[in-house]
Order: C-alpha cells, then structure tokens, then sequence
C-alpha cells in the first residue's frame, strides 16, 4: 500500500493528481498524464482490491498496457492461423486463403527510402548533430 499513500501523499492536488517533475526533491507539475486515471488508478484498484472477483479466478485473466482486463480462453491458446502458412506442394486443407493488402490503389504516396526504416530525422540532420557532439 505505500504506492498507494506515495501517490496521495506527493501528488494529490485541488483538482487531481499532478505530474511529479522529479521525484528525489517531489516537485510537481501543472498537469496530469491522461492515463493516470484511466490506466494507473484502474491498475491499482484491481491489483490492490482484494475483494475483487479477478483475484478468486486466479490466472484465468490478464490486463492489457491499457488496464484492460482479458479473458484468458483456451480457444485463445489455439493457432488458428495455421492456414496461413505456405505450403511447398498441394495444400492438405480444402480451402487455401489468399489475404490480399487492405489498400491495393496506387493513389497513396510512397513514404521516401530515407524515412522508411529510420528515425523521424532527416539523415543529414543527424549526421550535423554528430558532428556537433563530436561523434564524427
């Protein structure tokens, strides 16, 4: 429970919980992070609650990066995309799925090979900025 106390403790505020700007010397700032109600408060309270049906179910649930709670199914824990797969000769199964892309128009414009694969920084930016910190 002391995350619990730590969080009314250093962060509660008139209207909310603040952001703590640096955690050593507690000082806070003037707002509050969209997911700590919807994600962090919803976490603790199924963690923490001990009467909550989730704790009698033992692990026959999951929380998702969002706080959502997920049924853990055994027909979750079957690969059902097993006809995805290629196969070298005829397919044993009698109906072979093709997928084809969502979007097969020629209308969207091509992302450029610099940024395709890389930062969100044009190369010869980073390569000044190398050379400005002395990695070059």
């Amino acid at each position: 429970m002391d995350i619990l106390q730590s969080l009314e403790k250093n962060t509660k505020v008139k209207c909310g919980y603040a952001t703590l700007h640096h955690v050593v010397d507690k000082s806070k700032e003037d707002r509050m992070e969209s997911f700590f109600l919807s994600e962090t408060c919803k976490y603790l309270y199924l963690l923490f609650d001990e009467d909550n049906p989730l704790h009698d179910s033992e692990s026959r649930y999951i929380f998702t990066t969002e706080g959502h709670v997920v049924p853990i199914e055994p027909r979750f824990r079957e690969h059902t995309w097993s006809h995805l797969q290629s196969c070298d000769g005829p397919c044993d199964e009698p109906h072979h799925h093709h997928h084809h892309p969502a979007n097969t128009s020629n209308q969207c414009d091509r992302i450029p090979e610099e940024r395709r694969f890389g930062l969100p920084l044009k190369s010869v930016y980073m390569r000044q900025i190398d050379h400005m910190v002395g990695l070059s």
